[in-house]
């Protein structure tokens, strides 16, 4: 059984939710799954296959809290696959904020690890209720997931 944990921080509860989603699709394919608050966990202890991290974008910003749990962590995920997902909404403005989101958003969380993620991933938020483009984002990410470790979904 592969282990997987899930770093996270929020603000408004939608990068928490998501974060859940996420659990719920892993564990269906049979995967260990464990959610970590950044916020409130500062070391990252056990064996684990794979660590997920997310952030909501506020100010054009990942949190602080994960960027400082990435940086207090950073020699112990050198050694782990790591996967990274932001939840923003400015692909709302078209397809060429894509280049934006890698660079600013997702680069600002990519530039704090020693090694490269194996998987970085755009999620779209939302103000009032989560949409079929938020589901479709996190159905997408996990099958990345389940892809890079020989698994279907």
């Amino acid at each position: 059984m592969k282990k997987a944990v899930i770093v996270y921080d929020t603000k408004r509860g939608s990068t928490e939710t998501i974060s859940g989603w996420i659990k719920d699709f892993l564990e269906k394919e049979g995967w260990q799954v464990s959610l970590l608050r950044a916020g409130e966990e500062r070391k990252l202890e056990g064996n684990y296959d794979l660590v997920i991290i997310g952030s909501p974008i506020y100010y054009e910003k990942p949190l602080k809290s994960v960027k400082e749990f990435i940086e207090q962590n950073r020699e112990t995920l050198s050694s782990i696959p790591v996967a990274i997902f932001v939840v923003n909404m400015a692909d709302l403005f078209g397809h060429l904020t894509e280049s934006y989101i890698k660079t600013r958003y997702i680069g600002a969380l990519e530039k704090l690890l020693k090694t490269p993620p194996i998987i970085t991933y755009p999620i779209r938020g939302w103000l009032r209720k989560p949409g079929q483009k938020t589901e479709k984002d996190v159905g997408e990410f996990v099958k990345l997931i389940l892809d890079h470790f020989g698994s279907t979904f």
